[in-house]
């Protein structure tokens, strides 16, 4: 089964919708497919490929990738304030980013030239 986006709580504060509204906008997007789909279609892909999908907890997102191996990967980031109380993207013990472009060649661990939708 797909996930939908149902982070409606986190809507009602307007940093947070703009961040949502990034990800919602982004051209790696997809909360019609179920995380077997995404893995499908990754693995017909390119390595460095990625998703972007709504996580089954509210405030958590994945960014699902293919690697140099071939081999599909799925890591979790949230929004978070950083330390002036800016809301942006966060994965691990990664900084905050306020743009998803940013967080997504850190996790994945590739160049931003190598990182890319996968279609």
């Amino acid at each position: 089964m797909a996930c939908t986006l149902s982070h409606s709580g986190l809507l009602n504060y307007p940093e947070i919708a703009s961040l949502v509204d990034q990800l919602k906008n982004h051209p790696a997007w997809r909360d019609s497919l179920s995380q077997e789909e995404i893995e499908a279609k990754l693995l017909k892909s390119s390595p460095y490929s990625f998703f972007l999908s709504p996580a089954e907890q509210e405030g958590l997102f994945y960014i699902s990738f293919l690697d140099r191996n071939d081999v599909v990967h799925r890591h979790v980031f949230r929004i978070v304030p950083d330390n002036r109380g800016k809301m942006g993207f966060k994965n691990g013990a990664h900084y905050i980013y306020q743009d998803i472009d940013d967080l997504v060649p850190v996790s994945i661990g590739c160049s931003s030239a190598l990182c890319c939708p996968c279609d």
